[in-house]
């Protein structure tokens, strides 16, 4: 490990060093040199207790006479081979990469449900989330699966496993209250950003929202071609009808772009918007809003009050660019306070409460 100090830099004080067990060259930059060698400290533990979880599958594949296919290669060719979406693939490859850290080096044909718990375990010491974990379990299943229908390997050795059920972390989606006062406390761009999500559900990043040109919106009918993010989608993009009572200001924005030539909706003066996220922590600060809250809960909001003032969950799930609603009802809908008191209402009286 090395330590090193960058005066120039937000976070100077830089630790450098290569992973023991990945080989990758890795750097942490910390605000001050006690956090620094704090968290060195706490790498020193996590990285000999991953050693200790995984000695004994090294050695396994160490003395195996039968070389062949790693838990690595097979990884690489089911990326390079399996037809995903671009997202998808991004997605995977992110999660796979501390799989194959700690099981990329095994033989292929050697690894079994101590690896996976293993791995699991090595997980959770770094605070990794359940779901998460899962996720990320689940994406090696499905490469053996496909490495044994491919005849990599001779079987798929996680076909019997069974992963206990994840706590969703769901996030509540702004309140109207909150929604206001966002609005009301955002820069520009932003403002574009929290009205667009709000009332059509749009994906909030570049897959989405922040490439959708002003050639795209029809001010004058009232109606949006959104592009359709990369999730095998049979279309490119997606008409959704914007509210009427919103049209004012987006035609004056029009206006405002259009006299400096700006092509994008979303942009930062006048450059297109990869992310949002420091403008929207300013903001929440700015407003008071100090509990977790995403740009991409503005989504959520949409499919939540559109289905709590009764909109058709079909038309919803096509807005948002779904084919079917089940990921309607299962990720984007947050029932509401009115809903559950509504619903309690709706229980006959079927017992006498008068005093005797």
């Amino acid at each position: 490990m090395k330590l090193v100090f960058a005066g120039y830099r937000k976070n100077p004080w830089g630790l450098h060093w290569t992973d023991d067990i990945s080989g990758e060259f890795l750097t942490r930059w910390c605000s001050s040199e006690a956090e620094a060698r704090a968290f060195w400290a706490d790498e020193l533990r996590v990285i000999e207790q991953e050693k200790e979880l995984f000695r004994r599958s090294w050695r396994r594949s160490a003395v195996s006479r039968k070389k062949g296919v790693t838990v690595a290669d097979a990884a690489a060719r089911y990326m390079a081979l399996h037809h995903m979406a671009t997202v998808t693939k991004q997605t995977t490859s992110y999660h796979l990469r501390p799989v194959l850290r700690l099981m990329g080096g095994l033989q292929a044909h050697l690894l079994n449900m101590g690896d996976i718990n293993a791995f699991r375990m090595a997980q959770q010491l770094r605070l990794v989330g359940n779901s998460t974990i899962r996720q990320r379990v689940s994406i090696l299943r499905g490469v053996f699966g496909w490495a044994a229908a491919e005849g990599l390997v001779p079987n798929n050795p996680l076909t019997g496993l069974r992963l206990p059920a994840a706590r969703s972390r769901r996030v509540v989606p702004p309140s109207l209250r909150e929604a206001r006062a966002l609005y009301a406390g955002a820069a520009p761009h932003l403002k574009r950003v929290i009205l667009m999500g709000l009332f059509t559900g749009a994906r909030i990043g570049p897959s989405e929202l922040f490439r959708l040109p002003w050639i795209d919106m029809d001010l004058d009918v009232g109606r949006v071609r959104m592009p359709n993010a990369a999730k095998g989608s049979e279309y490119d993009t997606r008409d959704i009808p914007l509210r009427q009572d919103i049209l004012p200001v987006l035609r004056l924005w029009a206006e405002e772009d259009a006299r400096r030539e700006i092509p994008w909706v979303i942009h930062w003066k006048g450059r297109p918007v990869r992310s949002v996220a420091a403008a929207w922590s300013t903001t929440k600060r700015r407003v008071g809003i100090t509990r977790p809250l995403r740009p991409y809960d503005l989504r959520h909001a949409f499919a939540t009050y559109s289905l709590a003032g009764g909109a058709d969950p079909g038309s919803v799930a096509t807005i948002m660019g779904h084919t079917d609603t089940a990921m309607i009802f299962q990720v984007y809908q947050h029932v509401q306070d009115q809903q559950m008191i509504d619903a309690v209402g709706c229980v006959p009286m079927m017992v006498d409460l008068r005093v005797k």
